[in-house]
């Protein structure tokens, strides 16, 4: 048998283009689609690329952890579930530099819970891991994030009952749950500015600390509304109009549900745009604009500053994911007008806004889920798939999480690397490596396009393959490896012509 090396399959692992990006990844759950019987209220993938979930149990809040392969962790809270006293969903999940999963809940009051990694509450956090504010009026929390010196800040709606106009509202809390009542005053900041009673409202901290928070505007017809406050909570009049910035792409309702700074200043701001009534159905696009760092339009981006995603439904882009290469994925659902046949749907954008064709089916995917569902959370892998998490709602299942390939980035880091196997003409060789669980055997015909051939158990030092069923021609082999903690890595690649000589796996089982 003939051995074929070349420099360019050497590196191949590091750059090469991933056929299947945008489609679901078959072995996580049933065929991309993990079904579970608890709701998701919220998604965050931790940074040791596991994900958690917040879900009401038994009337209480409780998060759920899963590695990336989606198998429940069992060392987490009492095997993967962390149930906590509080009584209301929580809405929104971080995560604090010393490894704690911060949780904003509560509908009347502000609420936070901060769970150790182990899944217990932190006794050191507000009253035995819980902290809770009422500011007097009714508070809403829908997003969290937390500032590089540990701070924690909140956002959401706020209202008083007897005068029900609805409006953003920021809060801040040290890293121990206690309120920093010197931002804005007491620790609140409400923006003056009227928004849609039913809408959402997004947190984005820039680099510089600054504090950008996204809705929409409640005004003829409801445009995307950003404004930013400084760190001390007052607002940053070089933004935009005296600090905000009001967006209209249409003359029919745009809904803001998503905001993103990136590294240059430059802001990303997502939901939907043009929502009409075209009988018999409601109809909307995905839309994305982008912001220069001042809050002027960047008319570079897209079609003069924007670029519509078109579905065959109401469509509506949830969340902003920025890929290890630089692309943009917005991450949503579409459903028709009675909010039957709903579907996960996703997009890759390049950073110039323009829709990569390469994805899915000219840009886009579509994962049906059924009667009705709503996107609760979204994030990226290490290993750059694309995670996103439902409610499922008149269905078997309360919630799915659904896994998409997306390509290696040139960051991949190689953990494996495969070699020839001496003894045996046709086959290939790689050491033991005690943090892999499994090996998936993948071979492509063009060292490209890749499917998957065996599995291999990891836990013998003897690791070895030879394909019992080669291609006519040139073979392109590499492993797909499974880290104990559920990241997935690629090997390099390796390019060998089909043997007739005899042919083994090792290690047994396979």
């Amino acid at each position: 048998m003939k051995i074929i090396y070349s420099l360019f399959f050497l590196f191949l692992s590091y750059s090469y283009c991933e056929a299947q990006d945008g489609y679901p990844v078959v072995n996580f759950g049933d065929s991309g689609i993990l079904y579970t019987n608890n709701v998701c209220d919220a998604l965050k993938v931790t940074p040791d690329q596991k994900f958690v979930t917040s879900s009401i149990i038994n009337g209480h809040l409780t998060l759920i952890r899963y590695f990336a392969n989606g198998a429940l962790d069992n060392d987490f809270g009492e095997k993967g579930f962390a149930q906590s006293t509080y009584d209301s969903s929580g809405i929104a999940i971080s995560t604090s530099s010393k490894g704690n999963i911060i949780v904003a809940a509560g509908y009347q009051d502000i609420t936070l819970l901060s769970f150790k990694s182990s899944g217990i509450l932190d006794s050191t956090f507000g009253n035995n891991g819980i902290s809770s504010v009422d500011f007097g009026q009714v508070e809403s929390v829908q997003d969290i994030q937390l500032q590089t010196d540990g701070k924690i800040v909140v956002c959401g709606i706020t209202y008083d009952n007897s005068n029900p106009r609805v409006k953003a509202f920021l809060a801040r809390f040290y890293e121990n749950g206690s309120l920093d009542q010197s931002f804005g005053i007491n620790g609140l900041v409400i923006n003056p500015t009227v928004i849609d009673y039913a809408g959402t409202v997004k947190l984005s901290i820039q680099a510089d600390g600054k504090l950008l928070i996204g809705c929409t505007a409640m005004n003829s017809s409801n445009d995307f509304l950003i404004s930013r406050y400084n760190t001390d909570g007052t607002i940053d009049k070089n933004f935009g109009n005296n600090g905000n910035v009001i967006t209209s792409y249409s003359q029919n309702d745009d809904n803001l549900y998503a905001i993103r700074t990136l590294l240059d200043g430059s802001i990303l701001a997502a939901g939907q745009g043009d929502y009409q009534l075209i009988a018999p159905q409601h109809f909307a696009k995905m839309l994305i604009f982008k912001y220069n760092s001042d809050g002027s339009i960047n008319k570079d981006f897209g079609n003069n500053g924007n670029s519509i995603i078109e579905f065959n439904k109401d469509s509506k882009a949830k969340d902003i994911l920025i890929d290890k290469d630089g692309n943009i994925i917005l991450t949503g659902s579409i459903a028709d007008h009675l909010g039957t046949n709903g579907s996960a749907v996703l997009t890759r954008l390049t950073i110039n806004g323009i829709i990569d064709s390469s994805f899915g089916i000219n840009g886009q995917q579509t994962t049906d889920l059924g009667f009705s569902n709503s996107v609760k959370g979204s994030g990226l892998l290490e290993n750059n798939q694309i995670l996103i998490g439902a409610s499922l709602y008149q269905t078997s299942s309360n919630s799915a999480f659904l896994k998409y390939d997306n390509g290696l980035s040139q960051k991949q880091i190689i953990i494996t690397k495969i070699k020839r196997w001496l003894q045996h003409k046709n086959g290939f060789t790689w050491d033991y490596n005690n943090t892999v669980s499994s090996y998936v055997v993948q071979r492509s015909y063009d060292g490209v396009h890749f499917s998957s051939v065996a599995r291999i158990n990891a836990g013998n030092s003897s690791n070895t393959y030879a394909d019992p069923s080669p291609l006519s021609g040139n073979n392109y082999y590499r492993l797909q490896t499974t880290t104990v903690n559920g990241a997935v890595n690629y090997s390099n690649v390796l390019a060998v012509t089909a043997s007739e000589d005899a042919i083994k796996i090792s290690p047994n089982p396979a």
